[in-house]
């Protein structure tokens, strides 16, 4: 399909103008998935992009480990899974192992 061939959504309701109460119990059925797809050669790396040190000592799945333990803490039990993909799922098994 080519780009041209899409039209604009007409009227399409900005966010900010939704009046919408949240309904905070869904986030205990809520799962957090992290998505551990490649390796990231093509970036030149040779380990799982999830696993790389961005900041003293933590890497990018404690960040995320992170966000989930305060939603958690503000919302109760929100669940975590991560997805590996056939290239990802030997160095996250020795990963988790480790831990």
């Amino acid at each position: 399909m080519k780009e041209s061939s899409i039209d604009p959504v007409p009227d399409l309701v900005n966010a900010d103008n939704l009046k919408v109460e949240p309904d905070l119990s869904l986030l205990s059925k809520t799962v957090v998935f992290k998505l551990n797809g490649g390796l990231g050669t093509s970036m030149g790396l040779d380990k799982v992009k999830s696993l790389l040190e961005v900041k003293e000592g933590q890497i990018f799945l404690d960040l995320t480990a992170k966000q989930v333990l305060h939603m958690r803490s503000q919302y109760g039990k929100v669940k975590f899974m991560v997805i590996n993909s056939f290239s990802t799922s030997t160095y996250m098994l020795e990963f988790f192992q480790q831990k």
